[in-house]
């Protein structure tokens, strides 16, 4: 059993004509209400032990997701587990680095990492195939680079197909894996479970993380260090 988080100033995504019509800012605020969900689902919990199920249950989620090549939920799972208000829950972190999953888990964050400008994943994605879900972020990211650090034209007035290719090139990266479609079943008590789930913003998560697990005082001998210093 996992303790329904409740919050009285709730932190609910909103979904305008304007996501409806453009799947990119959609894609955005699915992103950012799973990782709110997952950070919310951790800190709401007030237990120790409970905690650290809910936590080794979203890393194995993580690792399902993975195998089902969806990297842009995945990047949303890790995110919230590395929210400032979860990644200071040492304690937590503590109770789930004996078990199994947790090397996996680690291997997740080592693919998913910035280093090389996302080196691991972008490897990844070549050697996945469809069906599957890119990390978008990364991947409009690249096309913003491209469009701003490349003319349209060269400057004896040709066209810089060159530019156009690189931009073509990671357009087609992500629409390969729109066929063939996942088939997966919806389970509509999960789906309500996370849908009516009243998330906490930023700062609430943080204060709640503080409240379950507060800042560790410092030890006994860096104090007497420190008052030694002072004398001197």
């Amino acid at each position: 059993q996992i303790k329904s988080p409740v919050s009285k100033e709730s932190f609910t995504p909103t979904f305008s004509n304007q996501h409806a019509s453009c799947p990119v800012l959609a894609s955005i605020a699915h992103f950012n209400f799973i990782s709110a969900w997952v950070s919310t689902m951790i800190v709401t919990q007030p237990k120790l032990s409970r905690r650290g199920k809910v936590l080794e249950k979203l890393m194995h989620v993580a690792v399902a997701l993975r195998n089902r090549n969806n990297y842009n939920t995945l990047m949303a799972v890790l995110a919230g587990i590395n929210s400032a208000a979860v990644l200071r829950l040492r304690h937590t972190r503590d109770w789930v680095s004996v078990k199994k999953i947790y090397k996996q888990f680690q291997s997740l964050e080592r693919l998913m990492s910035t280093d090389r400008s996302f080196g691991s994943y972008r490897l990844a994605l070549k050697a996945s195939e469809a069906p599957g879900i890119p990390y978008l972020g990364i991947h409009n990211q690249d096309l913003l680079s491209l469009a701003e650090a490349n003319k349209d034209f060269k400057m004896d007035g040709t066209i810089h197909w060159e530019k156009f290719r690189l931009m073509g090139d990671t357009i087609l990266a992500m629409i390969r894996f729109q066929e063939p479609k996942f088939s997966i079943q919806p389970d509509a008590r999960i789906l309500g479970f996370i849908a009516e789930t009243e998330l906490m913003n930023e700062d609430e998560q943080f204060r709640q993380s503080t409240a379950i697990e507060p800042r560790l005082k410092a030890a006994a001998s860096s104090n007497r260090l420190r008052d030694l210093w002072f004398r001197v």
